[in-house]
């Protein structure tokens, strides 16, 4: 399905009569959570939305109104309203169940709960949610720190105070590095139903920044975000458009939009209704992503099921491209890892080697229901004994990318290499095991600087295993010279860096609890 309608029609996913449905996911799993009279209800797809199954269900003590959800850092979190206190509960994918409940608007009652998260590490594991005080026009926040189950204080949020102003309803928020914005319709005497806006606040002190309401008529309550792979930022809403502008014209286009700008207008069409919209504005238009593609739902009431239609599109893009694909020995032979794509929808990955000056060239797939990792039997990894060399050897290169079920191709990965039988090698180890080594010893490079090879001396006190391996300053590994289990003795190894850039260096000998680390310099 593409997501400006070209091919393909909604899957109705649920024909009874749901609450607040809302979608999000991660690269294995997309899930939908709505409820049901007095039961919160969660779907769950692992193919690209083109099935779905019911996984899981939760009575809760009242009805519930209103509910939404986030998946963040293998976590599935639900905000939802019972009896007029916002709540929250996650389940993590690995437990498969869910926490205890939480209530998040403590000491106030609140319509509207919304939720985000964002993800960037064990320091910055945070969920946002924003509920609007029951009876105002204000909206307050709270935060919550998951891997230290921290909460913050209830904060301010913003006090919708439009001009003429008969009412407001808190629609939705987006939580960036730096700000939290929150989006409100608003009601006023003499113009069009509700309207759009959206006011910033600083994330590191609750700051107010600005506000922008928006000229367009008709918006749905709801305005939903997601943040894809390439950094761009998602909403998804409906509304009518009058050509010519506001007051312009008189011809409208009824649809489901998206915004990708940071203004908040809207750039394209996710489902277009033309003239003949439902008697009932859709609702719930809901947003996620995966990778660089968009999933959206909503609910209509089109056909024979008195508005009870769940509808799904999503927007099938190329693949993001493979990351982080990194190259190891495993039994002499070049092993190679990389990260699961984001992409519900990925079918297989191809693997494409280059040997000495011959072209790159396809040499196998892999299925994307296996591991990430290819070990390439056809070739041995250049590892001489000690004091030898390779003779007559070439270096094999390596790169991925990513098919999907619709055979659409991901741009490459990055090209990793190993030196395969015969070429010098990186590194050639000589070691005397018979003397006697009383401590553990890093020697300093010699020569250093050095270009490009440089001798690394070292002695081991007890046999053991034994890690010798170079970063660059930033600490990423950029050669692993020594990774065995080795005897006590003195050894020497032979770093050659003819394949780095100039500069400093950091090398690093680990043996048991000894660890030390030496600077090396790099001049061409």
């Amino acid at each position: 399905m593409n997501l400006n309608g070209v091919a393909g029609s909604p899957i109705t996913i649920e024909y009874s009569a749901v609450v607040s449905p809302s979608i999000s996911g991660d690269a294995d799993n997309i899930y939908i959570v709505y409820g049901i009279g007095s039961q919160m209800r969660v779907r769950r797809s692992t193919n690209g939305g083109s099935n779905w199954s019911l996984i899981y269900t939760l009575n809760l003590v009242t009805s519930t109104s209103w509910m939404e959800s986030i998946v963040s850092n293998q976590n599935l979190h639900i905000t939802y309203l019972e009896s007029g206190i916002v709540k929250y509960r996650y389940r993590n994918y690995q437990s498969g169940n869910f926490t205890g409940e939480m209530v998040v608007s403590t000491g106030e009652t609140g319509t509207y709960p919304k939720i985000t998260a964002r993800y960037t590490g064990v320091n910055e594991d945070y969920v946002y949610f924003m509920w609007q005080k029951s009876g105002t026009n204000t909206n307050n926040w709270r935060k919550y720190r998951v891997t230290q189950n921290d909460w913050t204080s209830v904060l301010s949020g913003y006090t919708v105070s439009e001009p003429n102003l008969v009412s407001s309803n808190l629609a939705g928020i987006r939580v960036t590095s730096t700000t939290l914005v929150i989006y409100y319709s608003f009601y006023e005497n003499g113009t069009y139903s509700h309207r759009l806006g959206w006011a910033w606040k600083r994330l590191s002190d609750n700051a107010f920044l600005g506000y922008l309401p928006n000229p367009y008529s008709n918006f749905n309550q709801l305005v939903y975000s997601t943040t894809t792979f390439d950094n761009n930022s998602h909403s998804a809403f409906y509304y009518k458009q009058i050509a010519g502008g506001e007051g312009g014209g008189q011809i409208e286009d009824f649809a489901i939009w998206r915004s990708k700008s940071i203004s908040g207008y809207p750039d394209d069409i996710i489902y277009n209704y033309g003239l003949n919209p439902p008697s009932v504005d859709p609702m719930h238009v809901n947003v996620s992503s995966a990778g660089n593609e968009v999933h959206v739902i909503w609910k209509d009431s089109l056909g024979s099921n008195n508005g009870n239609n769940l509808r799904y599109r999503w927007e099938n893009l190329n693949p993001i491209a493979p990351q982080n694909l990194t190259m190891s020995s495993h039994n002499n032979h070049p092993k190679l890892v990389w990260q699961k794509n984001p992409e519900q929808d990925i079918d297989y990955y191809r693997i494409y080697r280059r040997i000495g000056s011959l072209p790159f060239t396809l040499h196998t797939t892999v299925s994307a229901s296996l591991p990430t990792e290819y070990i390439d039997n056809e070739e041995t990894v250049c590892n001489p004994p000690p004091g030898a060399q390779c003779q007559s050897g070439t270096v094999a290169k390596y790169y991925i990318t990513a098919v999907d079920l619709t055979a659409k191709v991901s741009p490459a990965s990055n090209e990793v290499e190993a030196i395969v039988q015969g070429e010098d090698p990186y590194k050639i180890s000589v070691n005397n095991p018979t003397e006697v080594v009383d401590n553990y010893e890093l020697s300093q490079n010699y020569p250093n600087p050095f270009n490009p090879t440089t001798t690394i001396s070292y002695s081991i006190k007890t046999s053991g295993e034994v890690s010798l391996k170079v970063y660059d300053m930033l600490g990423t590994e950029v050669a692993s010279l020594v990774n065995e289990n080795q005897e006590a003795g003195n050894y020497s190894v032979t770093f050659n860096a003819s394949n780095l850039p100039s500069g400093i260096y950091v090398y690093a000998l680990t043996s048991g609890n000894f660890v030390d680390t030496k600077k090396l310099i790099l001049l061409k």
